[in-house]
C-alpha cells in the first residue's frame, strides 16, 4: 500500500502538470461536495497537508506490535511467525490513517529528500504500515510544512472483533450525519447495500449523476 502511493507521486511529479494537491481515494469513497467546492477550498489551503496524526505510543498503544516486530510475508500472506526487533533510534512512531490530502512540496520531499529511505527500509516489514509511515516521516524529519490533523474524510467506526475497528458502510439513515462538517470526501459506501444514500447525496450536494 505504501509503496503504491510512493509510486503514485513519483508518477505524477514526473508529468508535466501544474498540480497543488496529492489525494487518495479508495473505490468506496464518495465525495461530499462538488469540485468547483474541494477546489475552493483546497486553493485557499495551499501549503496545508491534511492527515490524522497521533503518538502511536501513548495514544495508540495497543498498536505497537505492529512495528515492534518484523513480519515475514509469503506467497499466501504473513507467515506467522513475528521477530522482535528494536525500533528505529530517536525515532518517534505515529499513527493515523490511510487517507490524506498532501501538497505537491511534501510529496517532493517525501520522493526526493532522502529521508524518507530508512523509513521505507523499515516499514517494509511492519504490520499496516499505511496508516503510519508517512505520519511518521513527515513527523520525524526536518520537513517544513504545515501539518493539520484532519484528513477531510466523514468515517463512523463501528466495532469489528477485539477492539479492532472497521468503517461503517453507509446507508440513508446516516444521512444527517455526512450533512454535518465540512468534509471533503466520506467512505465507505457501496451500491450493492445502499444505492439510495449516493443518489441523495448527489442531489443535496448538486454533484454529478452517476451513469449506469
Amino acid at each position: 500500500m505504501v509503496q503504491a502511493e510512493l509510486n503514485g507521486m513519483n508518477y505524477l511529479l514526473k508529468l508535466n502538470l501544474n498540480w497543488d494537491f496529492f489525494i487518495n481515494l479508495s473505490g468506496q469513497d464518495y465525495p461530499l461536495k462538488s469540485q468547483k467546492i474541494i477546489r475552493d477550498y483546497l486553493t485557499e489551503n495551499i501549503g496545508n497537508n491534511f492527515i490524522k496524526i497521533a503518538n502511536q505510543l501513548t495514544e495508540r498503544p495497543e498498536t505497537m506490535n505492529r512495528i515492534e516486530n518484523y513480519f515475514v510475508e509469503t506467497n499466501d500472506g504473513f507467515s506467522g511467525i513475528t521477530f522482535r526487533r528494536a525500533y528505529l533510534k530517536d525515532v518517534i512512531p505515529y499513527i493515523g490513517g490511510q487517507w490524506m490530502i498532501l501538497t505537491r512540496e511534501c510529496c517532493e520531499f517525501i520522493c526526493n529528500s532522502g529521508e524518507a529511505k530508512k523509513f521505507e527500509e523499515y516499514y517494509l516489514n511492519t504490520l499496516i504500515a499505511d496508516e503510519s509511515f508517512f505520519q511518521t516521516v513527515l513527523m520525524n524529519t526536518s520537513f517544513k510544512g504545515v501539518l493539520i490533523n484532519d484528513d477531510k474524510r466523514a468515517i463512523i467506526w463501528i466495532p469489528d472483533g477485539d477492539i479492532k475497528l472497521r468503517p461503517k458502510t453507509f446507508t440513508s439513515e446516516d444521512m444527517k450525519f455526512l450533512l454535518l462538517g465540512d468534509n471533503l470526501f466520506a467512505r465507505k459506501f457501496d451500491d450493492n447495500i445502499d444505492s439510495h444514500i449516493i443518489d441523495d447525496l448527489e442531489i443535496y450536494f448538486n454533484l454529478p449523476l452517476k451513469k449506469n
